[in-house]
């Protein structure tokens, strides 16, 4: 437990079909965004890992190149790039290995989302990890990335 999390399965990993990666190697990934429970502090580790490139306190977990091609668009498809809103927000920019890449004005976030709109985003210019839980069991506390993003990067980009 190199990160120190204490994440906990809510039943049997599911596995995803292969992916194929960017260079044509095709991987197995698992269905990670399906019954995993972390607490926010530990999603938050993840995305710190990542952004940072593959470090934990100065010791390589994973190498800079799966991060690098962790956060590369690949082959599975997410439908098409639409704008949602009149603020600009691009839902879906890209795919990688289970991270999808946003774009809100002029900033490109990478983010992990799960059941009830909890997720961990990443956005490298600004040095930034964000991680938001949610009562997946009461869809009206539900803030979509729709929603939380624009708040988001309007707040980093406000002086």
């Amino acid at each position: 437990k190199p990160l120190g999390i204490s994440m906990q399965w809510g039943s049997e990993p599911r596995w995803d079909p292969d992916v194929v990666a960017a260079d044509g190697r095709t991987i197995r990934l698992n269905c990670g965004y399906s019954r995993a429970h972390f607490s926010a502090s530990d999603l938050a580790r993840v995305g710190h890992l990542y952004l940072q490139k593959g470090l934990w306190k100065d010791n390589r977990i994973i190498s800079e190149k799966f991060v690098k091609e962790s956060l590369t668009p690949c082959g599975i498809p997410t439908g098409p790039r639409q704008e949602v809103g009149d603020d600009g927000l691009i839902l879906t920019g890209g795919y990688g290995f289970k991270w999808r890449q946003h774009e809100y004005d002029g900033v490109t976030t990478w983010g992990m989302h799960g059941y009830g709109q909890q997720f961990c985003v990443i956005i490298p210019e600004y040095d930034v990890v964000m991680t938001k839980l949610s009562n997946w069991r009461d869809k009206s506390t539900w803030i979509g990335n729709n929603t939380f993003y624009p708040l988001l990067i309007r707040a980093l980009k406000t002086p």
